[in-house]
């Protein structure tokens, strides 16, 4: 199973690591032009984990240990017998010959990712020429630069790395590929987001526009707009966009963030549940949603959305995991820590706004009060709730309020 993690930095990069952890940059949606120059870089560090690069590097590194840790003692004791020079030279041949073993092996993982992801390219329908032109923008970009990014550290553009590609991709018949629009919105959020002012974001997306009014330029102008706090505008901007096209679950969620920032809160709830009605178990639209009744100041159900947000994306994490059973309880401590947190704070500010529970905070605390006991309103709710269960008659079923939206 993999596991994507999205970086907050403007730097190009991507990276494999053990266990399925695929690190991106943020900045690589700036570099990218379209979703399959964007996938190029993913499909290559994809075949970094399938291929075992890793597990073979260390394999790699044991099996060259050996003879570079000879060539050193062979240098120390020639140098020990009195051969200064020759023993030096032998000491820096052996660490010359280790280096240049651990550069051939690492330039052929290159190829080899190279080649495995433009196959993956191409097998998933998109464009295996992707891959070449995201080595030539990269190359142009950076050509002069004293300080080239980290990807281009770990991952050099060469002129026959470019060929290589452009090779292997004319072995596929050429056709139109179309580009995503839902790629070109995420690209826009990252444009927007590392815009060094909101106003040269709204100037920048105002000139795109007169060049090509198109709904990923509407789309930028309006998360500059919100930026920028033209919330009216922004918000027109955004309904448009929403409207024609209300089942997409990115518009929704950009949609309910601008009318948050707006503070029209009310709306973005609305479109909210609407939306969790069909996805229930979205953990960024539960948590959306979360962060609006908070900033309503609906403590305890903005605690029930959060919670089933954490729960919904730990449950699925283990369900999926292909992960050694010793591992999983490690995931469900994390996620599970993060979600008693959360609980903890709606708890709290619940509490403070009740003056009737303050008294009955320690108690919780302690655990000396039962879990139903906040659900049957207190002491005289809960003496009721307990009369009644005592007397075999149930009364009425409660159920909790979700504001129509069904729980994960």
């Amino acid at each position: 199973m993999l596991h994507p993690v999205l970086i907050d930095s403007d730097q190009i990069n991507a990276f494999a690591a053990p266990g399925g952890i695929i690190g991106i940059n943020l900045g690589l949606y700036l570099a990218a032009q379209d979703v399959h120059e964007y996938s190029s870089v993913i499909a290559h560090e994809i075949a970094h984990l399938s291929q075992r690069h890793f597990a073979r590097g260390l394999e790699a590194q044991r099996a060259q240990s050996i003879p570079a840790l000879l060539g050193m003692l062979t240098g120390a004791l020639i140098v020990a017998a009195g051969g200064g020079e020759a023993g030096l030279a032998a000491v820096t041949a052996a660490q010359a010959l280790a280096q240049g073993q651990a550069l051939r092996y690492s330039r052929g993982r290159e190829k080899e990712a190279d080649r495995v992801g433009l196959s993956t390219l191409a097998r998933t329908n998109m464009d295996p020429y992707g891959m070449s032109r995201m080595f030539e923008r990269m190359q142009r970009a950076y050509r002069f630069t004293e300080r080239p990014p980290e990807f281009l550290l770990t991952h050099p553009i060469t002129e026959s790395r470019i060929a290589d590609a452009l090779n292997q991709a004319a072995k596929y018949p050429r056709q139109e590929y179309a580009n995503s629009l839902e790629y070109l919105y995420m690209r826009a959020r990252a444009v927007v987001h590392y815009a060094k002012t909101a106003q040269q974001a709204i100037r920048d997306a105002r000139t795109r526009i007169e060049k090509a009014d198109s709904s990923d330029n509407r789309y930028l102008l309006a998360l500059a707009l919100s930026r920028g706090e033209k919330h009216e505008q922004a918000v027109n901007q955004m309904r448009l966009l929403y409207e024609n096209n209300d089942n997409s679950i990115l518009l929704t969620f950009s949609y309910a963030e601008i009318l948050i920032s707006a503070n029209r809160l009310e709306e973005a709830n609305q479109i909210l549940e609407k939306s969790l009605r069909l996805n229930p178990s979205n953990a960024p639209l539960s948590m959306l949603l979360a962060q609006s009744l908070q900033q309503e100041g609906d403590f305890s159900e903005a605690g029930h959305q959060g919670s089933a947000a954490l729960a919904g994306t730990l449950g699925q994490d283990l369900a999926d995991s292909n992960q050694p059973s010793a591992l999983r309880p490690w995931h469900a401590r994390s996620f599970m820590d993060s979600a008693v947190q959360r609980l903890s704070v709606a708890l709290q500010r619940t509490i403070q706004r009740d003056q009737v529970l303050r008294p009955h905070l320690r108690r919780v605390q302690r655990g000396g009060v039962p879990a139903d006991y906040f659900e049957c309103g207190g002491d005289a709710g809960y003496r009721r709730s307990s009369s009644l269960r005592s007397s075999g008659d149930g009364g009425s079923s409660r159920t909790r309020g979700h504001r129509g939206v069904s729980s994960p």
